[in-house]
Formats: structure tokens, C-alpha cells, sequence
């Protein structure tokens, strides 16, 4: 006997085996869930082009649906849906010079978060100038782990997934990097 149990309730990963058997609703429940946080990670990275995100976040989809057999059932859902993002964004970047519209997003998002104390204020407008002079010498590698790390908030785990490389090298590089900025910037602290 088989009980039915809200879609809500389940698992990205068994979400994604339904899907496998080409369960719509179950993919409908992983377009709710994940819909706003890909349109996000799109929209930062192409300097706010509303077209090309939503054009970004319905090909993913499509891209889950049509690639949905590749899914390996032990690999974590959200790793998996974020690598997939970021070839698509990759191919993006080859084809169009988003690098500077993607600098400025970085830094006018981080400004937009500050306190209004004017003292405050003032330091961290110091600070976020010099940071953005830092990030543009930073290699795209480089840039792509500090987004995923500090503004996705993904995990050692999750980097590690999509880059395809063990998590010490992520820590290792994620340290290296932290320490890279904290040594430039070593006057703001």
C-alpha cells in the first residue's frame, strides 16, 4: 500500500528521483523551492539583466528536466543544480563581457547592506573601494570562489561538488584567498 505524503515534505533528492520517472509535480516542487535562489544567483552575475536571468534561470530548468537521467542519486540535489548553474553561466561568460557589470553588482550589493551611521559609513565606503580595486586583481577563479563562499553561502562540501575538487583543496584555496584579501586590506581592520 502506497501513502501519498505532500511534495513539501520530501527530500530535494527524492524530489529528483520522482522526477527521474518524470514526475511533473515533483518537479514543480523543486522549481518552487530552488526558482528564487537560481533567479538570484543569475541576476548578481549578469549586473542585473532581468531578461537574461530569467532567460538564465528557465534554461537551468530546462536543463534539469532534460538532463534529469544524468542525476546520480547520491550526490546531493543543490551541489548538483549549482554546477549545472555555473557551466551555464560560464558558457555566458565566454559569449558576453559581463566582468565588469559583475565587479560592481559585488560591491553596490555589499554598500547597499551598511549601516547609515556617517562614520560608518564613510570607513566602509573606504573599505569596499579598496576591496573592489582588490577583487578586479583577482583571477575569475578566484572571484567565483569568494561569491560562492561568502555571497551564496554554500559550503566547503557544496564548492567542492561543483568544482569538481576534494574539500581540502577548497579550504586550501579558501584560505589562501582570505588571507590574500586580509593582507591588502590589512589597513581597514
Amino acid at each position: 500500500m502506497i501513502f501519498w505524503r505532500p511534495y513539501k515534505n520530501i527530500s530535494d533528492e527524492e524530489l529528483m528521483r520522482l522526477v527521474q520517472c518524470r514526475d511533473e509535480k515533483a518537479f514543480d516542487e523543486l522549481w518552487q523551492r530552488y526558482m528564487p535562489t537560481i533567479q538570484n544567483f543569475f541576476y548578481r552575475r549578469t549586473g542585473g539583466d532581468n531578461d537574461l536571468t530569467e532567460d538564465l534561470t528557465q534554461d537551468i530548468f530546462l536543463q534539469l528536466w532534460n538532463t534529469k537521467t544524468q542525476y546520480d542519486s547520491a550526490m546531493k540535489f543543490r551541489p548538483w543544480l549549482f554546477t549545472i548553474a555555473f557551466n551555464l553561466l560560464r558558457n555566458i561568460y565566454r559569449n558576453i563581457d559581463y566582468q565588469e557589470i559583475y565587479k560592481t553588482e559585488v560591491i553596490n550589493t555589499t554598500q547597499e547592506a551598511q549601516e547609515d551611521n556617517t562614520a560608518l559609513q564613510i570607513d566602509n565606503e573606504r573599505l569596499f573601494d579598496a576591496l573592489k580595486k582588490e577583487l578586479e586583481l583577482l583571477s575569475e577563479a578566484e572571484k567565483l570562489l569568494f561569491d560562492l563562499r561568502f555571497t551564496d553561502e554554500l559550503s566547503i562540501k557544496e564548492i567542492a561538488a561543483i568544482f569538481s575538487i576534494p574539500e581540502g583543496t577548497v579550504k586550501s584555496r579558501l584560505h589562501t584567498l582570505i588571507l590574500k584579501l586580509r593582507n591588502k586590506l590589512h589597513d581597514y581592520e
